[in-house]
């Protein structure tokens, strides 16, 4: 039996997930240093809760719900009885977090009437002058993570006893949280790979490099979710160049959005061949709709086009990433999945400003891009400024690799 039961809501899409990761470990780890289970249910838009490792564990479990399915709606005013679902994950919850807007108290209402014991509902994203804890505007943007993590510090305030109140500290009493979020790692225990998805993802990249478990990959994911948030496909082009020098082999992630984007880099890569031997691949697609031995793969003899993967499931894709040596990708929640898995990670942003966004990772770089009349122009900064830098090229922040800057200097010039 469970000592402590906490519902969290984070839909949204991935990367505004795996920008949650570090409240779901603070939680787990809190708990394991307290020698008391965790019941912990996350409500999540699917299919991108799919990324977080769900089930049984050595400190309690980890159910991942579909926010976005019917039973959900019951919570802003859906009528009859609650659903079996949500009297499970989040009836006498001894807290629920939960990152949306609720304007009209609907969402609350309904949480209370579940018979939940604390409630903390913060907006979805941190407001630009949002207040800090003494009501004092900051003279900083408020990075998205720190704007979750103040959630979990209210939940944690809530919880302690009260003198004078004669009510009993429960476990949540007795856990204590950093005041500013931890950056997640490799083993964070809500995303870490299992071993059998270590293995399926290995498989998958051996059928275009049957040498992978020797390492030396590059993976470049040149999509977002929207089109001024992609970097040239130029930019990715000459970031595949590069990584060939340094005898890294470079791949392209495809997600069910970013066929064009994937395209556009290809043609790129495909006009600087002639100058480029390096780039010189033979074009493989590895379908992951098929087992990895089913013998799907399209060759193209002859092309000059980097290897694809398309639509890989996100825990394999989790898995994929660590094998990587450098992972390269625009704003997207793909790129905070690579950050957060602790894989080198260059992150390309545009109009999205990253000292509130930027993906969060000990070997993190982000990287601003302008295109002006054709011409590519790129501002490598650190993952905390706050504006971009017009010229030369910044120390690294602790933890990045070289070889992140040496890809940089190699495009930049």
């Amino acid at each position: 039996m469970a000592d402590s039961k906490i519902a969290v809501f984070r839909p949204g899409a991935l990367g505004d997930l795996v920008l949650a990761v570090p409240v779901l470990d603070a939680l787990i780890r809190a708990h394991e240093e307290a020698g008391a289970r965790l019941d912990l249910h996350v409500f999540a838009t699917m299919p991108h809760g799919s990324v977080l490792r769900a089930g049984e564990a050595a400190w309690g479990r980890m159910e991942v719900r579909d926010f976005g399915g019917r039973d959900c709606a019951w919570l802003f005013g859906g009528s009859g009885p609650a659903p079996a679902m949500l009297e499970e994950s989040v009836g006498g919850a001894d807290a629920v977090i939960a990152w949306l807007n609720d304007p009209d108290g609907a969402f609350r209402e309904r949480l209370v009437a579940l018979g939940a014991r604390l409630i903390v509902a913060h907006p979805s994203k941190p407001h630009p002058a949002a207040c800090d804890a003494g009501g004092v505007e900051p003279a900083r943007p408020v990075h998205a993570s720190e704007h979750l993590w103040r959630a979990l510090l209210e939940i944690s305030r809530l919880a302690s006893p009260i003198a004078g109140t004669g009510r009993m500290p429960g476990p949540l009493a007795r856990l204590r949280f950093p005041p500013f979020p931890p950056v997640p790692t490799i083993e964070s225990p809500s995303l870490r790979a299992r071993d059998a998805e270590l293995r399926a993802g290995m498989a998958r990249l051996a059928i275009i490099f049957p040498d992978a478990s020797d390492g030396g990959l590059a993976a470049i994911h040149p999509g977002s979710g929207g089109a001024a948030k992609r970097a040239p496909p130029e930019l990715f082009a000459a970031i595949a160049r590069a990584a060939a020098a340094f005898d890294l082999r470079s791949f392209l992630i495809c997600g069910p959005a970013d066929a064009g984007a994937v395209d556009a880099v290809q043609r790129a890569v495909l006009a600087g061949a002639s100058t480029h031997d390096s780039v010189h691949v033979a074009y493989r697609t590895v379908h992951f709709d098929a087992a990895p031995d089913s013998g799907r793969v399209q060759t193209a003899t002859g092309t000059e086009r980097l290897p694809v993967l398309y639509d890989p499931p996100l825990r394999e894709l989790a898995a994929i990433l660590t094998s990587c040596d450098v992972y390269v990708g625009n704003d997207s929640g793909v790129t905070h999945l690579a950050a957060a898995m602790g894989v080198p990670t260059l992150a390309f942003f545009g109009p999205t400003d990253p000292s509130v966004w930027s993906p969060r990772g000990l070997s993190a770089r982000v990287v601003r891009f302008r295109s002006d009349g054709g011409t590519v122009r790129v501002f490598p900064e650190a993952v905390s400024a706050a504006a971009s830098l017009p010229a030369g090229l910044p120390p690294a922040p602790p933890g990045v690799p070289p070889i992140l800057d040496a890809l940089l200097n190699a495009i930049a010039g």
